[in-house]
C-alpha cells in the first residue's frame, strides 16, 4: 500500500515536472513566437517602406516620362503650328506681293507711256509751236528765232514787213503743267517791268577800250 502511494507520488512528481517542462517549452515557444512576430512585423514595415519608396520612385519616373512625352508633343505641335502659320503668312504675302507688283507694273507702264507721250509732245511741240504762233498770236514763223535757254524762242513781230512792232519772249510748255521755273519767272518779270535794254557791241571799239585800260 505504501509502495503504491509512493508510486503515485512519484507519478505526480513526474507529471508536475512534465507539466512544468511543458509550460517552460510553451513559454519559450511563446517568447520565440513573439520575437518572430516582432521580426516579421519589422520585416513587413521595412517591406512596406521599401514598397512605398519604390512606388514613389516609379511615380517620379512615370511623371518624368509623362512630362517628357508632353514636352515632346508640345514642341512638335508648336512646330506644326508655326509651320502652318508661316505657310499661311507666306501665301498671304505672296498674294499681296503679286497684287502690289501688278499695280506697280501698271503704274510704271502708265508712267512710261505718259513720259513717252510728254517727250514726244515736247519734241513735236517745239517744232510745231512756231507754226501755231501766227494763228494764235499773229507772229510769223519766219520772225521766230530758237534760243533753247533760258527761254525757248524770241520773236520779232512785224520783222518780215520791215516794221518791228514788238519783241516777244516765248517759253513753250508741252506737259500738263504750265508753271515756269524760277529763272523763267525772273525773265518774265524783267520783261513785264520793262527792265530791257539794248547794247551794240562794236568789237574794234571794245578792243580799243581794253587796250586803253591795259596801258
Amino acid at each position: 500500500m505504501l509502495k503504491n502511494e509512493m508510486m503515485e507520488v512519484k507519478m505526480m512528481d513526474m507529471l508536475s515536472i512534465l507539466l512544468l517542462l511543458l509550460v517552460i517549452v510553451l513559454l519559450v515557444l511563446l517568447l520565440k513566437s513573439k520575437a518572430e512576430t516582432k521580426k516579421l512585423q519589422e520585416a513587413l514595415v521595412d517591406m512596406d517602406k521599401k514598397l512605398t519608396e519604390l512606388q514613389a520612385k516609379n511615380s517620379a519616373i512615370a511623371t518624368e516620362q509623362a512630362q517628357k512625352m508632353f514636352n515632346e508633343w508640345r514642341t512638335k505641335e508648336l512646330e506644326e503650328q508655326k509651320k502652318l502659320i508661316f505657310q499661311s503668312l507666306e501665301s498671304q504675302y505672296k498674294a499681296r506681293f503679286q497684287e502690289w507688283r501688278q499695280k506697280e507694273e501698271e503704274k510704271i507702264r502708265k508712267d512710261a507711256i505718259s513720259r513717252s507721250t510728254a517727250t514726244i509732245l515736247g519734241r513735236i511741240g517745239e517744232q510745231l509751236a512756231p507754226l501755231l504762233f501766227f494763228t494764235n498770236y499773229g507772229i510769223n514763223s519766219k520772225e521766230v528765232r530758237f534760243l533753247g535757254q533760258p527761254v525757248d524762242f524770241i520773236a520779232f513781230k512785224g520783222l518780215e514787213e520791215g516794221k518791228v512792232e514788238e519783241i516777244v519772249f516765248i517759253e513753250v510748255k508741252s506737259g500738263r503743267t504750265k508753271n515756269l521755273t524760277p529763272r523763267e519767272r525772273a525773265i518774265k518779270r524783267a520783261v513785264e517791268e520793262k527792265r530791257v535794254s539794248w547794247i551794240t557791241f562794236h568789237i574794234p571799239s571794245e578792243v580799243q577800250k581794253m587796250e586803253k585800260r591795259v596801258m
